[in-house]
C-alpha cells in the first residue's frame, strides 16, 4: 500500500513505513503510527528538532541512522512502553542528552542500538523519583548481557 504521500517513480521512495503502507516523510509516517506498532525507517534521518515519542511504538531504525542537531535527540513521552531497536543515533556537538525519558512510568527499551555523542551531558537520561524503575532498567539490561553504566544524582 502507498500512502497518498510517498513518490513513485518506478520504486517507492519513501522515509519510513507502517506495516506494508510507505510514506515518503517521516513526520506523515509518526503522525499516523497508533499505540503498538511498528515504525520503520527506511532511509538515515535528520532531525533538527527534538524527536518526541508520545505513543507507545517500537521504532525500528532498520540500521539506519538518526542525525539530531537538537538539544536532545529524542524525548520519551508516554505512559508506556517505547522500543528503539535497529537503530545508530548521533548527535551534534550541541547535542546535551541522546534519549531522555520524561514521564514515568514510560518503559524503555532500548536493543541494537548504538549511541554516539555529543558534548559531554547524559547519553540516556531517565527522569525518576522511582529508584525501581532504575533498578529495573539496569537489570533488564544485566539479563540481555549488556553492562550497564548509569550516573545517578
Amino acid at each position: 500500500t502507498v500512502h497518498k504521500d510517498a513518490v513513485i517513480d518506478g520504486n517507492i521512495e519513501a522515509a519510513a513505513k507502517i506495516g506494508n503502507v510507505y510514506y515518503n516523510k517521516f513526520s506523515t509516517a509518526y503522525a499516523e503510527v497508533e499505540e503498538g506498532q511498528t515504525l520503520t525507517l527506511l532511509a538515515d534521518l535528520e532531525l533538527a528538532d527534538i524527536l518526541t515519542l508520545d505513543k507507545a511504538i517500537t521504532l525500528d531504525g532498520n540500521n539506519n541512522t538518526l542525525k539530531s542537531t537538537a538539544a536532545r535527540a529524542i524525548n520519551v513521552d508516554c505512559a508506556g512502553e517505547v522500543t528503539i531497536q535497529n537503530l545508530t543515533i548521533e548527535c551534534s556537538s550541541a547535542t546535551q542528552r541522546a534519549v531522555n525519558v520524561i514521564n514515568q512510568p514510560a518503559t524503555l527499551k532500548l536493543d541494537n542500538v548504538t549511541l554516539t555523542n555529543h558534548r559531554g551531558g547524559d547519553t540516556v537520561n531517565c527522569y525518576s523519583d522511582s529508584p525501581e524503575y532504575l533498578i529495573r532498567a539496569m537489570l533488564e539490561l544485566i539479563e540481555n548481557g549488556k553492562r550497564p553504566k548509569f550516573y545517578i544524582e
